[in-house]
């Protein structure tokens, strides 16, 4: 996956999350963040926002620190 800026990861994902299905339960975060296009919004925002300038978009998981999906998807 190419390492794309923020505002063209973040639209990218956006059109394709855009196809998911609304219906009942079709629409969670969980599909949200398992689009192919959510790993290179990751990149982009670790890119834009370093851990270490900004602790409170990341979250531990397995040991390492990962954008926190539900502060994103919330913002």
């Amino acid at each position: 996956m190419k390492h794309l800026p923020l505002r063209e990861a973040a639209l990218s994902w956006l059109e394709h999350a855009a196809h998911l299905p609304t219906a009942f339960h079709g629409l969670t975060d969980e599909a949200l963040t398992e689009l192919p296009e959510w790993e290179a919004l990751e990149e982009a925002v670790s890119t834009a926002a370093p851990r270490n300038e900004h602790p409170d978009l990341y979250v531990r998981v397995n040991g390492d620190r990962i954008p926190n999906y539900r502060i994103l998807l919330g913002e």
